[in-house]
């Protein structure tokens, strides 16, 4: 009897913290970044994009019924040296002025074991929607939830850095992406 009760006041004292795990969340944009490494002459350059907006819905019980979506603004971009990100910025990059914003929509969530996860869904950039796959780990810090993970990306498949600039410097078609997104309940 004592088992069967000590077994209840653990399943109660569980099922009172995952509620508080699930949820709506809004992304903490000083807490989280983007940030890229690209070859640019054969040399590894690295980025960021400074501005995000983001929310989410999930749940550490019911991972599948996930919903994201993130907002990265084009004219965030920062490659750390003021000619490269005017470049950048270009009608033969994000075009920033025309594309202000590129997405990231989650269509799926799978749960691999333990904090890993693989999130499938759309990127979004210039018009060009591409589905992605991507392994990250959640984590819950307090009652925030973190996402990490990376990804490579080829520019060419959403049209960037072909033009005019492209004559100054030979760039990688591939995009090495890393990401740590922290969201608070809303």
């Amino acid at each position: 009897m004592r088992l069967m009760f000590a077994l209840l006041l653990s399943v109660a004292a569980l099922s009172s913290v995952l509620p508080a795990q699930a949820g709506n969340y809004r992304l903490i944009a000083g807490e989280s970044v983007i940030s890229f490494t690209y070859l640019e002459n054969g040399t590894p350059k690295p980025g960021a994009f400074t501005r995000l907006e983001g929310h989410a819905r999930f749940s550490f019980r019911r991972p599948s019924e996930a919903d994201v979506e993130l907002v990265v603004h084009a004219d965030s971009v920062d490659l750390g040296d003021p000619v490269r990100t005017h470049f950048a910025q270009s009608i033969d990059w994000f075009w920033a002025e025309r594309y202000p914003v590129f997405t990231f929509r989650l269509r799926e969530l799978k749960h691999l074991g333990g904090p890993r996860y693989r999130a499938i869904g759309t990127v979004s950039i210039k018009e060009r929607e591409l589905e992605v796959s991507v392994d990250l780990e959640l984590a819950r810090l307090d009652h925030k939830l973190r996402a990490s993970g990376a990804l490579v990306l080829d520019r060419h498949d959403y049209g960037l850095g072909i033009g005019f600039s492209s004559l100054f410097a030979t760039i990688g078609r591939e995009v090495r992406v890393r990401f740590e997104l922290t969201g608070a309940p809303e």
